[in-house]
């Protein structure tokens, strides 16, 4: 790809989670800004869109709403670049009555709602306990994800919290950091790469200037955007002086299908 500001594609997909209907927008004009990081807050999207119609807007005043948004470049297939639960959706800046903005957060309504209260056995497996929180978040998580939680509770675990506090607890107690990623679950420690599951970047795959190191020791990558930016993620980084294999601690990217560049800046260690 020599030319990331050539034929950019974005669409939005909303799809109500109670009847299952969607509706999906792909022609206007869309700008968006999303961020991600490793924490157990909801990573969190803006998206303005000029000019939609109003059968998209009336249907973005339903409840229990999901909004996916796909990008991609060229003729290439689209892939999702965050997904979220809606928590707004109005009319922006008064003067402009034809931009419409979206506000969603990833799994915000579990992250916010889902509440574990169970008391456990003697000896109960960790993972178990993850499990349950997984199911009252209504996430997936990976087999190989799952496999990496070990160990059990002596004497039982008593469960009355926000399934995200319990999460840190167990996971915590594993040495492991946790987040959601496009309503999944991801575990990982601080710092792990991974030499086989990894994407290489470099000025020709799309990054823009030189890594700037940071006063904690990661870098700040400024590159052109992938939905493969994703934190806990390993990043293959191709720059001279700078190679070598760095995890994804945070992804801020704004992109307009119609102006501009696609930018994303990452934070990797």
């Amino acid at each position: 790809m020599s030319d990331f500001s050539f034929q950019r594609n974005a669409k939005i997909t909303i799809t109500d989670t109670v009847i299952k209907d969607s509706f999906e927008l792909i022609e206007n004009k869309i700008e968006f800004k999303v961020e991600k990081s490793i924490n157990s807050f909801p990573n969190l999207s803006e998206i303005k869109i000029t000019n939609p119609s109003e059968d998209f807007v009336n249907f973005s005043k339903r409840e229990n709403l999901k909004i996916d948004l796909e990008t991609g470049y060229f003729e290439e297939e689209l892939d999702i670049l965050f997904t979220g639960d809606l928590k707004r959706a109005y009319y922006g800046n008064p003067n402009v009555d034809n931009v419409f903005v979206i506000e969603a957060g990833d799994s915000e309504k579990g992250i916010t709602e889902a509440f574990l209260s169970k008391s456990y056995i003697n000896k109960v497996q960790k993972r178990t306990i993850v499990k349950d929180c997984i199911n009252l978040l209504d996430i997936d998580i990976l087999t190989t994800t799952l496999n990496k939680i070990t160990g059990t509770y002596n004497g039982g675990f008593v469960a009355f919290e926000r399934c995200v506090d319990i999460l840190n607890i167990v996971l915590g107690s594993l040495g492991f950091e946790w987040s959601i990623q496009n309503n999944q679950l991801l575990i990982s420690t601080k710092g792990e790469t991974n030499n086989i599951d990894f994407f290489e970047l470099s000025y020709e795959s799309g990054l823009i200037d030189k890594p700037v190191e940071l006063q904690d020791g990661g870098l700040l990558l400024k590159a052109h955007i992938d939905t493969k930016f994703i934190p806990h993620k390993t990043v293959s980084l191709n720059v001279e002086g700078f190679e070598g294999f760095y995890q994804i601690r945070q992804a801020i990217m704004n992109g307009d299908n119609e102006e501009g560049m696609w930018e994303g800046r990452l934070i990797v260690e």
